[in-house]
């Protein structure tokens, strides 16, 4: 029974440590997306804002001043790069329940969303649109857990990305060392008889010498 207890602990310690070296590997290609790989995605996206700027002014006369989602007025207009513009809240409404977001009209991927109103207008809505623009721009940047899990406390307590990162990182070391805990406390145990069965045994074996 002892020797299962022993192997049920190291299967959980070990699966525990794997997901613990996972967790920080995301967690720190989230980190290094931010801090080390800034320069990269802001030249791609400077690149690939320029290329759709283009696609664009040369289908300004295309777009329409009418939501396709909403079948209204379009307010707080944004533009997807293949140049066809809807409300900003029902592109996010998109999001919100289908993750990344494929243009209604030719779906298309969007990995970037122009903003053409004013932050005034409505940060919450704004801020969203930014932090769904960092999370897809650039695939390899960022992972969709990591993205996931930084939107939220970005938009909930208004933390920066570099933050919730080290937060993430801290947590699944705290919930790694908590379950090698039993672990440790068997090795320990384990040790402690070892240790106490070979005193028994030297005792014995100088009384036997004697006699």
């Amino acid at each position: 029974m002892e020797g299962l207890h022993t192997e049920v602990a190291i299967l959980f310690s070990l699966t525990s440590m794997t997901i613990f070296g996972i967790a920080l590997v995301l967690n720190r290609k989230g980190f290094l997306s931010w801090k080390h790989l800034g320069g990269y995605c802001k030249n791609q996206n400077r690149a690939l804002n320029s290329k759709n700027q283009e696609g664009l002014h040369q289908n300004a006369n295309y777009r329409s001043q009418e939501c396709f989602i909403c079948l209204t007025e379009v307010m707080h207009k944004v533009v997807l790069p293949c140049s066809h513009t809807f409300c900003g809240q029902c592109t996010m409404n998109i999001h919100i329940h289908n993750g990344k977001i494929d243009c209604p009209l030719c779906r298309k991927p969007v990995p970037i969303i122009y903003t053409k109103f004013h932050q005034s207008e409505d940060p919450e809505l704004y801020e969203e649109i930014q932090v769904y623009n960092e999370q897809y721009r650039l695939g390899s940047c960022l992972r969709k857990p990591i993205g996931k899990f930084q939107r939220y406390m970005r938009i909930r307590f208004g933390l920066h990305p570099s933050i919730v990162t080290t937060i993430g990182i801290i947590l699944s070391l705290c919930i790694s060392l908590i379950c090698l805990l039993p672990l440790l406390t068997l090795f320990t145990i384990s040790s402690i008889k070892r240790l106490g069965i070979l005193l028994i045994i030297l005792t014995v074996s100088k009384m036997l010498k004697l006699n």
